[in-house]
């Protein structure tokens, strides 16, 4: 009885706080406390409906937790033993599971030879397994000051470090190109994110998100502390010490920051987020995670299995656009002139103009191989050949992940180890295991596999067939308008084969870490102090936990750190941080010395492998497994074996004519540029569709 009197105690407390939660958000979006268009801050990470809801049910759950914590008198982390009450979990369930919104999804069949959009069925025992809004899965329990949500602090108790301060200590600001790899690397790992991890943050109205709260108003901030209510709605803004190099100049004291949603479950315990993509490397990037609707589809044509194009006033091919004057991306200037941004499978098409090539290549390489298809199979229809090209597609973008991407991030004899390269010619793999949970990490999406961040360029580069070269800053993202000038997709083609990424360490290019998404002002935000203050908001615990984790146990002492990076490194992070266990996860592994034969540290190499391995061995539709529905034959997997990425952008550039034979290094003595013509002599391997014709 007593338990039953706690349950629903704790429910309604829970459902008063998040209606005080609406009512703050109300009055702060009433005393004009958003951004406005041009101000520098995340405008335009949406949070999908589906996380909206569901996270009115992980705010009432908060509140919940922290009212059994203190009636059960629990430590932060016995906190986790109330998921274990079977009590509480079935009252908690019956009561607000109706309250979750699921996407639809039909009874799985086994025998279907097609994913799903949204992931679902990829796992016969587990439909729900790797697919789109599950929470993200946890390598170490989260580590929140009090237990609950509260950002984590230090060994003491006291507040950590501001992570703009950590970043102008480890940040060395002299950025060094990478000895081999071109820009085309840093692009592919972004687009390659896009596809397998998206986090919704909190936006103004509860229910719709659709401002973005100014968490750094005076209003909200009193000294250096914010108000309650700043923290009800989200806010974690970062503080920027005085005499900061940079932001002195510009009179800023505070970073605008909000806090990612917490995850939709009836579960009591620390807070998770959710992963709005699903976990499988599937092309949702390029396709969406969502099925057509009555009033059609975004995306498809519904002719030929073909997807939708907009065709610019000099003749280009690009993606379809959004006339939505409320885009935060869309400029009235632009939209005069009949200029619009792009549509894709994910929302972030739109950050910087070498993602929107990506999206357009791999937009274009569907529509070729639907046309293709289509000579093969002249009796199929709208369905069958979009499904088949899609599937190829999807192949050629796991391929090309495996086998270019992957082998220049981690060493050979891991790359073995772990069986983590493709086979070759007609061989398959029989390593699907259904007991495989594929979900991606909250340590790989919040830290790990942002060490591309410290890749990007200074500049967008884009040049002519005569190798006149132009540069754009970086730092004006959502500004996607140089795809409509006149053979924007060339130049930025062959641009990007000759810029160089900068190699990965704790160096960022100041185009990121003081200007970014600027927009018309003189400053922006600064991505390092992001990533940092993004882990503390998702509970990611220190630095040396992951470190045991990963086989180095009994790091106790700054000094133990020199067993994986440079003593400059090291020192660095002494001079920032006052116990060695307090080293956010980012700022660790960023500061690791390079494996040798790969371009990360320890840390990270151990994490990343873990992920991808899952990635691949939790996924039934996987391209080369076969004795599966939907198994390629091994005449068409000897095919997609030949897939690189300079085959699809010769393929879909076609006035590009020549490019580097490894598209993602640079260009030299041992990567050479070679013709893209199609022949039995060709350096770069042409894919024959023919096993596909019925």
């Amino acid at each position: 009885m007593r338990n039953f009197i706690i349950n629903r105690s704790a429910g309604n407390k829970g459902e008063k706080s998040f209606d005080t939660l609406k009512r703050t958000d109300t009055k702060l979006k009433e005393m004009g406390l958003y951004l406005n268009r041009n101000d520098p801050g995340l405008k335009n990470f949406k949070a999908d409906p589906v996380a909206k809801n569901n996270s009115r049910v992980g705010f009432i759950m908060e509140e919940a937790t922290r009212i059994f914590k203190k009636k059960l008198s629990l430590s932060d982390k016995a906190v986790t033993v109330l998921v274990l009450l079977k009590k509480i979990r079935a009252y908690l369930e019956g009561r607000y599971s109706s309250q979750l919104v699921t996407p639809r999804q039909s009874s799985c069949n086994p025998l279907q030879p097609y994913r799903t959009l949204n992931g679902s069925c990829n796992n016969l025992q587990d439909a729900r397994r790797g697919s789109t809004f599950m929470k993200f899965r946890r390598i170490l329990f989260p580590d929140y000051f009090k237990g609950v949500s509260e950002l984590r602090r230090d060994q003491n108790g006291d507040p950590l470090p501001s992570t703009r301060f950590i970043s102008t200590r480890i940040d060395g600001h002299t950025s060094i190109e990478s000895a081999d790899l071109s820009s085309y690397h840093m692009t592919f790992g972004q687009f390659l994110d896009h596809d397998i991890t998206s986090t919704p943050m909190t936006k103004f109205d509860t229910l719709s998100y659709g401002t973005i709260i100014r968490c750094c108003d005076p209003k909200l901030i009193k000294g250096t502390q914010l108000t309650k209510d700043a923290e009800s709605i989200g806010c974690a803004p970062i503080m920027i010490p005085k005499g900061d190099y940079f932001y002195s100049s510009h009179r800023q004291r505070c970073m605008e920051f909000l806090r990612s949603l917490p995850a939709g479950s009836v579960n009591l315990g620390p807070r998770e987020q959710v992963n709005q993509q699903s976990a499988y490397l599937d092309g949702s990037v390029i396709y969406g995670i969502k099925p057509p609707v009555a009033t059609g589809d975004p995306l498809r044509s519904f002719q030929d299995g073909l997807l939708k194009e907009t065709v610019s006033s000099y003749g280009e091919q690009l993606l379809p656009v959004s006339m939505d004057r409320a885009m935060l991306c869309n400029s009235p200037d632009h939209m005069a002139k009949n200029e619009f941004c792009f549509l894709s499978g994910d929302d972030r098409v739109n950050e910087v103009p070498s993602l929107v090539l990506f999206h357009v290549v791999m937009a274009r390489e569907h529509n070729r191989v639907a046309k293709v298809l289509k000579g093969l199979r002249p009796n199929a229809t709208d369905e069958e050949l979009y499904q088949e090209s899609r599937r190829i597609v999807t192949a050629e973008l796991q391929h090309v992940t495996y086998n270019e991407f992957i082998p220049t991030l981690v060493p050979p004899t891991l790359l073995q180890k772990h069986g983590l390269l493709p086979k070759t010619g007609r061989n398959q793999t029989t390593s699907y295991d259904p007991n495989m949970d594929v979900s991606i990490a909250n340590s790989f999406a919040t830290a790990t596999y942002r060490f591309g961040h410290s890749e990007i360029p200074d500049n967008i580069t884009m040049a002519s067939p005569q190798a006149t070269v132009s540069n754009e800053e970086l730092s004006s993202l959502f500004n996607p308008f140089l795809l409509y000038r006149n053979n924007s997709v060339e130049l930025l083609a062959r641009g990007g084969c000759l810029l160089k990424a900068l190699r990965f360490d704790s160096f960022f290019t100041k185009e990121v870490t003081v200007k970014l998404f600027r927009g018309n002002n003189s400053f922006g935000l600064d991505l390092l102090a992001l990533n940092l203050q993004r882990g503390r908001d998702h509970g990611l615990p220190g630095y040396t936990k992951y470190l045991a984790k990963c086989g180095m146990p009994n790091v106790t002492r700054f000094e133990d750190l020199l067993a994986v990076m440079p003593y400059a490194n090291m020192v660095a992070l002494r001079d920032v941080y006052k116990n060695v266990a307090d080293i956010d996860l980012y700022a660790g592994g960023i500061s690791e010395t390079p494996m040798n034969g790969g371009i990360l540290g320890f840390t990270f190499t151990c994490l990343i492998v873990d992920q991808f391995k899952r990635i691949k061995f939790g996924d039934r539709f996987w391209y080369e497994e076969k004795n599966q529905a939907g198994s390629f034959t091994p005449e068409q997997i000897e095919q997609l074996h030949k897939t690189t990425f300079s085959r699809i952008l010769c393929d879909n550039v076609p006035t590009l004519n020549n490019v580097q034979q490894f598209l993602m290094k640079s260009p030299g003595p041992q990567n050479p540029f070679v013709s893209c013509n199609c022949s039995s002599s060709s350096s770069i391997p042409c894919l024959d569709l023919s096993p596909w014709r019925i």
